[in-house]
């Protein structure tokens, strides 16, 4: 008989090991996937395109932009664009 609760102690210990190493990886990849959808949807206080970003350092105005104005480094100094009111 103590063979077999070595044997069984044994199976025990494995797979409690795994259950542990499932929950890591399980609880690893639910945080990426949260911190990746954060990231990606950006909420921006207007919904279209601005129609002028003005740069906040150097005050260099960027007229028609593809993007939102905080996307957008200063083409002159590499500052933060701002949306012109």
């Amino acid at each position: 008989m103590s063979n077999f609760y070595k044997w069984l102690r044994e199976k025990l210990k494995w797979q409690a090991l795994m259950l542990t190493i499932l929950a890591l990886v399980t609880t690893g990849a639910s945080l990426y996937e949260s911190s990746k959808s954060s990231t990606t949807s950006t909420k921006y206080r207007y919904a279209g395109l601005p129609s002028a970003c003005v740069c906040e350092k150097c005050g260099y105005v960027l007229e028609n932009p593809t993007k939102h104005c905080p996307e957008i480094p200063c083409p002159r100094c590499g500052g933060r664009m701002w949306r012109r009111k």
